[in-house]
């Protein structure tokens, strides 16, 4: 699976650059639409989808790992580490194509 494709912004609208849009690696893009989705919000994949907002008083911190790690390698993305802060507002992952 291929992970280069077009590009878009934080607030998820077409990275435009010169006038033209912008391509590149779309691993961790990707990952972050996975991530904020439900299952059932894709329609290509049904039950592709973490649901973050359900996380929100879940402190379960392994099963938000479990279900990121999955959803991610179900996409073609291996997770290599997933770091969820203190707060649990921050969630940094490292990944790499599969």
């Amino acid at each position: 699976m291929t992970h280069f494709g077009i590009l878009l912004t934080d607030d998820y609208d077409l990275k435009i650059q010169n006038g033209r849009m912008v391509v590149g690696n779309t691993i961790y893009q990707n990952l972050a639409l996975i991530c904020e989705s439900n299952p059932g919000e894709i329609r290509e994949h049904p039950t592709l989808g973490v649901g973050l907002p359900s996380y929100i008083c879940n402190t379960d911190a392994a099963d938000l790992k479990h279900s990121i790690r999955d959803n991610a390698r179900r996409d073609g993305i291996a997770v290599k580490s997933i770091n969820i802060g203190p707060d649990g507002a921050t969630i940094n992952v490292k990944a790499e194509p599969l």
